[in-house]
C-alpha cells in the first residue's frame, strides 16, 4: 500500500512564517496537526502594553500619533 501524500510542504511553512513576520508577530512555535493544519503561536513577551484591546481604538491611535 503506498504512503499518503504529505498534507503540507516546507514551502507552506516558510510562506506562513514570512506572513506572520510581515504582520509583526514574534513567532514562538509552530504546531502541525495530523490533518495538515499549521498553527503559528506568537510570543507574548513582545506585546506592547499600550496595544490593549480593551482600550478605545481612537485613543490608541491618538497615543501612537502623539508619541512621535
Amino acid at each position: 500500500m503506498p504512503r499518503a501524500p504529505c498534507k503540507f510542504t516546507i514551502a507552506d511553512i516558510s510562506r506562513a512564517l514570512k506572513g506572520a513576520k510581515a504582520a509583526g508577530f514574534e513567532v514562538s512555535s509552530i504546531e502541525i496537526r495530523p490533518d495538515g493544519v499549521l498553527q503559528i503561536k506568537r510570543s507574548t513577551d513582545h506585546i506592547d502594553a499600550a496595544a490593549d484591546t480593551s482600550a478605545d481604538p481612537f485613543e490608541t491611535w491618538k497615543a501612537k500619533r502623539d508619541a512621535r
